[in-house]
């Protein structure tokens, strides 16, 4: 279990996954009534900012880490481009530009602090 939770700060938002049959087929999408699923959305050309939160540490320079540091890469990806990160030491805080539409899994590891995985839809 991860020591620390991530999330996207900004460039994204948060929309109802809408799954409409095709054809005569079912919906994919079994919601519990009133509770829909939803999914993060970024746009092509829209810078996108990741966040790790340890303890009550929002985005932590890596100063207070304890030398236990984050790492992201790409686990799905469309194609891969860099990611850049705050001048002054913070690896728990990601910038990136996606320059393609698609499904996107980024992945966020800390040392000996486990690993998360984010899902992104970009259009």
């Amino acid at each position: 279990m991860p020591n620390f939770t991530a999330r996207f700060s900004s460039g994204t938002s948060l929309e109802y996954w809408d799954d409409a049959p095709i054809a005569d087929s079912y919906n994919r999408t079994n919601a519990v009534t009133g509770h829909p699923h939803r999914h993060v959305v970024g746009a092509v050309g829209v810078q996108i900012e990741l966040r790790a939160m340890v303890g009550f540490l929002d985005a932590p320079d890596d100063t207070d880490l304890g030398g236990k540091l984050f790492t992201v890469w790409w686990a799905e990806a469309l194609a891969a481009f860099a990611f850049s990160y705050p001048v002054g030491g913070r690896s728990s805080q990601v910038r990136f530009t996606p320059p393609l539409a698609g499904h996107y899994v980024i992945g966020m590891r800390r040392e000996d602090g486990g690993a998360v995985l984010l899902h992104l839809t970009v259009r």
